[in-house]
């Protein structure tokens, strides 16, 4: 018989599962550049290519500062109504859409 606190044989699997998607987020920033550069030094010249290294700076970095408190910001306000028992599940619910859909209005 098995043991009820014995590991679940498919954790590894449902890690995976999860992780790999997680990572090819961060893979895809710099595969992005890569494309970019390519484009851009091929078809803009040495100025234009000259000048896309500080301008994907900036725009990746002040993309990651809006990401983190948009990513902070949801995760507060969702656990907080999932945490209420009198509002639940619905709560949590309508909190997720009005995060989302102030994330693709901005």
């Amino acid at each position: 018989a098995a043991h009820a606190d014995a590991p679940d044989k498919t954790s590894k699997r449902e890690m995976l599962r999860f992780a790999l998607p997680a990572l090819g987020i961060y893979v895809a920033d710099p595969i992005m550049s890569n494309i970019d550069n390519a484009f851009v030094g091929r078809f803009g010249g040495t100025d234009a290519l000259a000048s896309l290294g500080p301008g994907t700076v900036l725009a990746n970095n002040l993309l990651f500062i809006f990401n983190s408190i948009l990513s902070a910001a949801t995760t507060g306000l969702v656990a907080r109504a999932w945490a209420d028992p009198a509002r639940g599940a619905e709560a949590a619910r309508r909190e997720l859409t009005r995060t989302f859909s102030f994330a693709w209005t901005v």
